[in-house]
């Protein structure tokens, strides 16, 4: 049977308490509330660090990928980094302007598929500059798909910018990037789970007298192993 405490003894246990000189254990369960922190965004929060060595990657791409267009296109090109930004991957398919022509590769040994995006606008100019035109024509996008000869010719594009891909990631990884296949519908370009997190480096192709976007999409997954190398 437990003992029956005197009023005095009450007394002191409550002034005990409220003095401090007794610790509770409601105290104790708050102090470790506060230490046992739990970041159930861990994903959202890694995707804010720098990756010094990707930016030093993609502009030396872009610089490259300009001299290649140039050549290809017997005319001046300039390729220029936008922007290389990091969300969820739900939210870039979301903003993708349709019709355009989705490339979807790889590049051994890092593991996942990346995308390039080469929006219709770019892409018929390209088209039209190889055919000899002048790249200038307003081009009508809505209602059709790509003809089997421009979906031909933009995939040569995409197979340079591959080649000069490889070529500057060679010093890190030294890839073999591998061609899978082009799409038209982004909904069967999925590259990873629409909550993972993306690299998004958006283009500017600079024709001269107009100028476009071509977008690489990456697994932020795939380059993190890599980024502090």
């Amino acid at each position: 049977m437990s003992q029956v405490l005197s009023q005095e003894e009450v007394n002191a246990l409550l002034n005990g308490i409220s003095g401090g000189e007794i610790e509770t254990e409601q105290e104790e369960i708050s102090e470790d509330s506060e230490t046992q922190t739990y970041d159930l965004t861990s994903q959202d929060r890694v995707v804010r660090e720098r990756m010094p060595v990707l930016e030093m990657i993609t502009e030396k791409f872009a610089r490259m990928f300009g001299t290649t267009l140039s050549s290809l296109l017997k005319r001046i090109v300039n390729v220029n980094v936008m922007s290389v930004d990091m969300l969820k991957y739900v939210e870039f398919m979301k903003g993708i302007p349709l019709p355009a022509s989705l490339h979807v590769f790889k590049m051994d040994p890092l593991r996942g598929s990346s995308v390039f995006i080469v929006e219709s606008q770019v892409m018929f100019a390209l088209v039209d500059i190889m055919f000899g035109g002048s790249g200038r024509e307003t081009f009508k996008i809505e209602g059709r798909d790509f003809t089997t000869i421009e979906n031909n010719l933009i995939k040569r594009v995409i197979l340079s910018a591959l080649s000069d891909l490889e070529k500057v990631w060679k010093p890190i990884i030294d890839p073999d990037v591998v061609y899978l296949r082009s799409e038209i519908n982004p909904q069967f370009a999925q590259i990873m789970v629409p909550t993972d997190v993306a690299v998004v480096i958006n283009f500017e192709i600079d024709l001269g007298f107009s100028t476009g976007t071509i977008t690489l999409c990456m697994p932020y997954s795939m380059i993190e192993p890599i980024k502090e190398k």
